[in-house]
């Protein structure tokens, strides 16, 4: 990891704890990600990690031309950034069902897509799009084995298929299936595993293309941060979908070392001694997300060894050679989980050659007011 952008030149004038970006380190990880993929059209890149119009539209800038997202609030910042292929992979239940119908009416020429695993699920997309006289791309989210979302591969998939090819405004494409459970270190380790996982995926979308169930080829959308590496070499699967590779975090770089380069961090503050080498920052769990066991990465102090965090509250000991930080010290932190981090902040800090140059909002916060054209006043979970 190289450290050379993670330096502030005038850090008194930082409020911390502050949310900084980094776009010379976003570019870079965009440029391995292209050599990793051998290019960029295999990509379809979570944009969970960032909610951010700036982010996306860096990423559009570079060649990327889908994205993928879990809200319709997302889906809609998509659409407001210019993205015109989207995927939403959550399932939409409530509200959410009459938002998404609403938008795709109201996006002309801009193909959105959505993950169903269940009939009853299916149902109520068929009767809002129908509402609405509008079709819409369907991908049938498989069970990967994270048990998270997704009905099993084998018959009631199958039935599953039948049925959505039976509904008028729904158009099916193909399958989702997610195997963000792999998360061995040794990349070795993962190939079988990333291997059996997507049998039953693959299988899957060779009967339904054997059936002539989809208009067109069948589709297949899988992989995150972990398993795309092997997932990228397995010709049938269409496209991979990690985000986190964007920023990358202190759990991935633990698990997959510095495949990529921290391009978000958090920067506190030193704002007590409480005797001896002992410190504390001001970027506890409000500031830095401990949603993952383990403290986040000091970056740029590394003698820095961080304690327990509370609310407002980082403790730390300095045990490295020279001085030990002073009040005031600005400390660089590389969250454990950029995404949950993200999430706690109104606004990225934007740090180009060592300067804060801008602001770039974090949108799609859940309660938020919803930009529909109906409702306008509630925002819900779903949106």
């Amino acid at each position: 990891m190289s450290t050379d952008d993670y330096f502030l030149v005038n850090p008194d004038d930082l409020q911390t704890p502050a949310l900084l970006v980094f776009p010379a380190v976003i570019h870079r990880n965009v440029d391995r990600m292209s050599s990793l993929l051998g290019g960029l059209d295999r990509i379809r890149p979570h944009i969970k990690t960032h909610k951010c119009k700036q982010v996306i539209r860096l990423l559009m800038g570079r060649g990327v031309s889908r994205f993928k997202c879990a809200l319709v609030s997302e889906a809609r910042l998509l659409i407001e950034s210019g993205a015109r292929d989207i995927q939403l992979a959550y399932p939409l239940v409530g509200p959410a069902v009459d938002r998404l119908a609403e938008l795709v009416a109201e996006a002309e020429g801009v193909a959105v897509q959505v993950t169903v695993d269940d009939i009853g699920s299916a149902r109520a997309l068929e009767e809002a799009f129908e509402r609405h006289d509008r079709t819409i791309d369907v991908l049938i989210d498989l069970d990967a084995g994270m048990h998270r979302t997704g009905i099993a591969p084998g018959p009631g998939a199958e039935a599953l298929a039948r049925a959505i090819t039976a509904m008028p405004h729904l158009r099916l494409r193909g399958f989702h299936a997610y195997d963000g459970h792999i998360r061995e270190s040794d990349v070795d380790a993962r190939r079988p595993l990333v291997a059996a996982a997507m049998a039953e995926p693959l299988r899957m979308k060779r009967w339904l293309d054997g059936e002539g169930l989809c208009e067109g080829p069948a589709r297949l959308s899988t992989s995150g941060t972990l398993s795309f590496i092997v997932a990228k070499d397995i010709d049938e699967i269409d496209e991979v979908t990690p985000g986190t590779w964007v920023f990358w975090d202190g759990a991935y770089n633990e698990i997959d070392g510095a495949r990529f380069e921290f391009g978000g961090l958090v920067a506190s503050r030193v704002v007590c001694r409480p005797g001896g080498n002992r410190l504390t920052l001001d970027a506890g769990s409000k500031g830095v997300s401990r949603d993952l066991p383990g403290p986040p990465i000091v970056v740029n102090r590394p003698g820095l060894v961080l304690g327990p965090a509370s609310e407002e509250h980082q403790t730390a000991e300095w045990i490295g050679e020279g001085s030990v930080p002073e009040i005031g010290e600005v400390i660089l932190l590389a969250p454990r989980h950029i995404c949950t981090t993200v999430y706690l902040y109104s606004h990225f800090q934007v740090v180009e050659g060592g300067r804060v140059v801008d602001r770039w909002p974090i949108e799609c916060q859940h309660g938020e007011v919803y930009r529909g054209a109906k409702d306008r006043s509630d925002g819900g979970a779903g949106s």
